[in-house]
């Protein structure tokens, strides 16, 4: 009849709305997601972590305790943006969300010149998936900009950098592009080392490793001289622009290698090698051992589209739908074992997600298979290139995760892109074999990574609504007067403390006076954040800090100096000379200052909460 639609093309339609739904209803919690995010963004101000990191970026001083560099490469953006706090933390979240769609991108040529292509669709529910690893980053306390987050995006950057040239190396002639490309590839790298350098040194010397493997790959439409080359102008250009922006680049690489190989140093910082891999290893096991059941489930279930893409009469027919069912079944089991995984502590908890991101990512593309893939003949450099790409891949999140003294599997957090991506091309690959097999059950790898996605998304959640050594970020709506901190809204009790110290910094000529501040870096941050030893002194009493301040008395003897120390006069610290914390009295006492002796009280806070109490100590005339 005509007008009618033909039953084959509604059903076609019907099937293909279907195959959508999950796309939809990612881009959905996507969106609400990143609308929370966005809406909490100037809420909350962590005086502890995110003073620290952000009094290190505004007084960019070389710090002597512990091997960071972060500092000197966000300094000249924190100066730019207007010394905002705030635009620090919008920066972290343009980075994350730019760095989604920098690895899905170059997935995307790396799969083409493979000849593995996938189709818009696929990839949107790629990207979709990938932005895991920008919520998984607000999952977690940090929301703030610094080495975390930079060692995670230039490593991610580098290892998609390094897949992108051994793709281009094993890939057949008419689907990799021309050869001018590379020479674009390998300055990158070499620039992206030299900022890794900078954010991280240790994740920069295990990024050296693949880096390495990478140029000495065979090539021969790319000799070794051009990649060595490239990667060395790239590095040369790179340390050009940190010299022209002001970083002291030869006194941070000494100081940090010094510090990285100085057994001392580490003990001293808190982090002994011996320390660090046993933490390490406990972290991996208690993820591994909460894994097996989801992995387990997941490699069964996503195994049954494995088989011959044959229909046969209806023996075969029976035999499929039986095993559609079994699929059903396998992964509503899957999703009850992610649904269990225990919540609290929530730190363990996200590293369980991301583990198994990883690692059912992986099992998804060795279940897909290479269909469709046309590489050169079988060679030894193609094994290797295969090898060394995959290992990459899967090391990148630790890359940036080492030298934490932190476990190992929950800084994962900050670096888990990589996987969602990988996750999301499995899914993407294992929904299009299914749909060749015809089977019933083709949504469910669409249906598992909309369940990731929920899962973190509701981990932001509980983020907002609990965070870190802070009330709830939509319970503060208190704006203060610190420049810093404009846009910010606090508690009002933290906006009247915060308030205060900032007005007596102005009223006491505190600029570019040396300030030490005792265990309270956001006091520090608000009165002059001012970079003469470590920002956070006195941190569980870790030696590293009080030796920077030692070196700072040592090398720059003051005739000024403030300390800030929190609480009533009398209250930790009184003048007959009982000292709030030896350490930092015994620091002082080497170059002939008693504290609290030669000091006189310059300004002093009473309040009810000991935490919003503050005494400010001035060095007495000479």
């Amino acid at each position: 009849m005509t007008g009618q639609v033909p039953a084959g093309t509604r059903q076609e339609s019907r099937s293909r709305s279907l195959r959508l739904l999950p796309s939809a209803f990612m881009a959905a919690v996507v969106s609400v997601t990143y609308a929370a995010i966005v809406l909490t963004l100037p809420r909350g101000f962590d005086w502890t972590d995110e003073a620290f990191v952000d009094t290190m970026i505004a007084s960019n001083r070389i710090a002597t305790e512990v091997p960071l560099g972060f500092q000197h490469l966000l300094h000249p953006l924190y100066e730019l943006t207007g010394q905002s706090a705030l635009a620090l933390r919008i920066t972290r979240l343009v980075g994350y969300v730019l760095l989604s769609g920098a690895l899905v991108w170059c997935a995307r040529i790396a799969l083409r010149w493979v000849g593995i292509n996938l189709s818009r669709s696929g990839w949107a529910f790629v990207l979709l998936l990938a932005q895991v690893g920008t919520f998984l980053a607000w999952s977690y306390p940090p929301r703030y900009l610094s080495y975390n987050e930079l060692g995670s995006w230039f490593s991610q950057l580098g290892v998609a950098l390094i897949l992108l040239a051994l793709a281009w190396g094993v890939a057949s002639p008419g689907h990799r592009a021309p050869a001018r490309v590379l020479g674009l590839i390998w300055p990158g790298l070499g620039a992206l080392t030299t900022l890794l350098l900078f954010a991280k040194v240790t994740s920069a010397m295990v990024f050296g490793v693949f880096l390495l493997l990478g140029l000495f790959i065979p090539n021969p439409c790319y000799r070794l001289w051009k990649r060595l080359l490239g990667a060395g102008a790239g590095a040369t250009v790179m340390l050009l622009v940190l010299w022209a922006t002001g970083s002291p680049i030869v006194a941070y690489l000494k100081n940090a290698f010094a510090l990285v190989f100085d057994r001392s140093a580490q003990d001293a910082a808190g982090h002994p090698l011996s320390a660090m891999i046993s933490t390490y290893s406990n972290s991996l096991n208690s993820m591994g051992r909460a894994l097996v059941p989801a992995l387990l489930l997941f490699t069964l279930s996503m195994a049954t589209f494995r088989r011959k893409a044959k229909l046969t009469p209806d023996a075969g027919r029976v035999k499929a739908a039986a095993t559609d069912w079994l699929t059903w079944v396998l992964a509503a089991l899957l999703l009850v074992a992610l649904a269990t995984l225990p919540r609290a502590p929530v730190w363990p908890y996200l590293a369980v997600i991301i583990g198994f991101i990883g690692l059912a990512g992986t099992i998804g593309l060795v279940i897909a298979g290479s269909d469709g893939a046309q590489m050169r003949r079988s060679t030894v450099s193609r094994s290797l290139s295969i090898a060394i790409a995959w290992s990459a891949v899967l090391a990148a999140p630790f890359i940036s995760a080492v030298g934490t003294n932190n476990g190992i599997a929950e800084e994962l957090v900050f670096s888990a892109t990589v996987w969602a991506v990988v996750l999301g091309i499995a899914l993407v690959l294992l929904m299009r074999r299914a749909a060749l097999l015809r089977s019933r059950a083709r949504c469910v790898p669409a249906l598992i990574g909309c369940v990731v996605v929920v899962m973190v998304a509701l981990s932001v959640k509980a983020d907002i609504a609990k965070p870190y050594r802070s009330l709830s970020l939509l319970s503060q709506d208190t704006s203060s007067s610190v420049p810093e901190l404009r846009g910010i809204l606090l508690t009002a009790t933290d906006a009247a403390w915060i308030d205060w110290i900032y007005a007596t910094g102005r009223s006491l000529g505190a600029a570019g006076v040396p300030t030490v501040a005792i265990d309270s870096p956001g006091a520090l941050f608000a009165f002059n954040h001012n970079g003469y030893a470590t920002p956070w002194l006195g941190h569980g009493n870790l030696p590293s800090g009080f030796r920077s301040l030692r070196l700072a008395c040592a090398t720059h003897p003051p005739d000024d100096l403030f300390v800030l120390e929190p609480g009533p006069v009398g209250g930790r610290a009184s003048t007959d000379g009982a000292a709030v914390n030896p350490g930092v009295a015994k620091s002082l006492a080497t170059c002939g200052i008693s504290f609290p002796g030669d000091f006189r009280v310059a300004a002093s806070r009473p309040d009810a909460d000991p935490a919003h109490a503050m005494t400010i100590w001035r060095l007495k005339s000479r």
